[in-house]
């Protein structure tokens, strides 16, 4: 069982207050995102923490029994971040970046960096790969100051709740934090050539019917996948979820059952692809964006210098960029 900080700041801040509007307000976030907070660390240990009713909120006998020690991670996370400030502002060339392992070799990536290394020459970046998931609370929690993620945007509170619903929601990102848009990649299909699909420039609904496509795990986050499955289903395709179901497992179980699959497009072929065609898809005009993202933290001098050589990178990718600076 792995305990975010969040949700222990959530607990601990809401054990003091009892009151879902004040913790809410005193942990900058929404009383539903907050809300959200104490259901996934219920889910997730298993207990009640607090007895709610239409007048008032308690702490239940399972929630005084482990705030005392909830206090102590707390107070330590605090005494922790004074520490790594103090360090930040004696070290002004160093900046924390999370980016999952995935995004190895994805192209505007590997030319981002190489743009950092020409242009912020005297900066460290400590990179520090983990998912999603954990990197937008290591943001949130002021542990990293930027995020590279290949996302689909959502608001805070359905991201939120997505997390408690699946908590492996990978691929949706919250549209609340400071991101450039580096790149877009529309959803296609990745259609072996011999495959009748493959005769049309993009697919219309009409020609799905009975044709079983490779989709994508729902827990990826079902903002993203449910509007896919519902259009395809909808026109009579038969959705097939494989057990490895992310987008390279994906691929892979396309060439080898050759059958069309859902892409997101960030891992095809770096040169021209011998199996397969790509195909929009009618009824579908979903993007997910490759974004640099930021915490709400004033960031030091070198995360800034950062920061704006992404969005001069960006602005040179404008022709291939629905988007931009956001927050």
């Amino acid at each position: 069982m792995q305990v975010e900080i969040r949700a222990m700041q959530c607990f601990v801040t809401l054990a003091e207050k009892l009151n879902f509007s004040v913790a809410a307000s005193l942990l900058n976030m929404t009383q539903p995102t907050l809300s959200a907070q104490i259901r996934r660390l219920e889910h997730l240990i298993g207990e009640d923490l607090f007895i709610r009713t239409t007048r008032k909120v308690e702490l239940s006998e399972f929630g005084q029994a482990i705030l005392p020690a909830a206090l102590q991670v707390v107070e330590a996370q605090k005494e922790f971040q004074k520490v790594l400030s103090g360090l930040n502002t004696r070290n002004r060339s160093l900046s924390r970046m999370g980016t999952p392992f995935y995004t190895a070799g994805i192209f505007e990536r590997e030319n981002l960096f190489r743009q950092f290394e020409v242009e912020c020459p005297g900066i460290s970046i400590a990179i520090n790969y983990a998912f999603k998931q954990q990197l937008i609370d290591q943001l949130d929690n002021h542990l990293i100051d930027l995020a590279l993620l290949i996302g689909y945007v959502v608001d805070r509170s359905h991201f939120a709740a997505e997390q408690v619903q699946a908590d492996t929601s990978e691929i949706i990102i919250p549209d609340d934090l400071p991101r450039i848009t580096l790149a877009r990649r529309p959803v296609v299909m990745a259609v072996p050539n011999e495959h009748p699909l493959a005769q049309h420039g993009e697919i219309p609904l009409s020609a799905f019917d009975g044709q079983v496509i490779g989709m994508l795990d729902p827990r990826h986050g079902s903002a993203f996948t449910n509007p896919i499955v519902e259009t395809l289903r909808g026109a009579g395709a038969i959705i097939d979820v494989p057990m490895e179901a992310h987008e390279i497992g994906l691929q892979r179980y396309g060439r080898e059952r050759r059958v069309p699959v859902v892409s997101v497009g960030w891992f095809r072929p770096a040169g021209p692809d011998p199996d397969n065609s790509y195909h929009a898809i009618e009824g579908i005009d979903m993007f997910t964006e490759l974004a640099l993202l930021r915490g709400h933290v004033t960031a030091n001098k070198a995360t800034m210098q950062l920061w704006r050589t992404a969005e001069r990178f960006a602005a040179r990718n404008r022709d291939f960029v629905k988007g931009g600076v956001h927050g």
